[in-house]
């Protein structure tokens, strides 16, 4: 695909977007997936040059959580990297998010896993939605939806494709039922930075250990009590590989550990 000519459309963005936006920050947990990793973070790199444009620093921090493949190597002699942390053994994903966090900088903070790729042109996107819409505290995607197609996406920052402007089918999910119920989301989405201030990854529980998962929904919860607000869209575009998980639950067919994780949780937060 033909992308289109990004420098004239982003050369207005900072007097009329982005004026009070400086710098923000992107942390970024890998474990385990080089390949992956190498694709992500190749993508955000390309997203700080596209925001550099606008006047905007980005500030990339990752987090490895003890790796024993090739991606502590392959991090290390990424330039682009602003703050790498490599752990000598997994933390397990609350730790290492809390990790990268306490290095946060700027008005917003994007929350990354790093087998995602970022389609060209959405932080910039996501900014804008967010500078434009002071009410909401986490934007991010719907991850149920599915495309069969790669590298064929890019969001035109002018109107964006009717993606993240007001025409989009947007959702509150105050309390809607996904996996389990409210979901920060953080595998890949933009926050307020004053969310961290007042909100922490739980590492007092099953929520920290390694392998457990469910952190998120954890998170949203706290969120939820500070009352700031989250907004997911189903039609933001990023490339995320099928896992094996992802499959059993489309057939409907919920493992023991996410029933775990659901009973659990439900405990936690009062419900039945």
């Amino acid at each position: 695909m033909i992308y289109p000519d990004l420098n004239k459309e982003l050369e207005n963005y900072k007097e009329h977007y982005f004026k009070s936006v400086d710098e923000v920050s992107c942390v970024v947990l890998s474990w385990e997936n080089w390949e992956d990793t190498r694709l992500g973070v190749a993508s955000i790199i390309q997203e700080k040059a596209l925001l550099a444009k606008c006047g905007v620093k980005l500030k990339l921090i990752v987090v490895d959580n003890g790796s024993k493949d090739k991606s502590q190597e392959w991090l290390k002699e990424q330039a682009g990297i602003d703050k790498l942390i490599l752990n000598d053994k997994n933390l397990g994903i609350s730790a290492g998010r809390n990790l990268g966090l306490e290095h946060r900088s700027g008005k917003y903070v994007f929350s990354m896993d790093s087998d995602i790729t970022v389609v060209r042109g959405s932080y910039v996107a996501m900014i804008k939605y967010m500078e434009a819409h002071p009410e909401i505290a986490n934007l991010g995607a719907d991850h149920l939806t599915t495309t069969n197609t790669y590298g064929e996406h890019t969001y035109q920052i002018t109107g964006i494709n009717h993606v993240l402007d007001d025409k989009a089918t947007a959702k509150n999910i105050y309390g809607v039922w996904g996996i389990i119920d409210m979901c920060a989301l953080t595998h890949y989405g933009i926050f307020r930075k004053e969310v961290f201030d007042k909100c922490k990854f739980s590492t007092e529980d099953v929520f920290g250990l390694p392998g457990w998962g469910a952190e998120d929904n954890d998170f949203g919860q706290q969120m939820r009590k500070e009352s700031f607000k989250i907004q997911s869209f189903n039609d933001i575009v990023y490339y995320h590989k099928r896992s094996a998980s992802l499959s059993t639950f489309r057939n409907a067919k919920i493992d023991d550990g996410v029933q775990k994780r659901r009973a659990y949780y439900n405990k936690k937060w009062g419900f039945k």
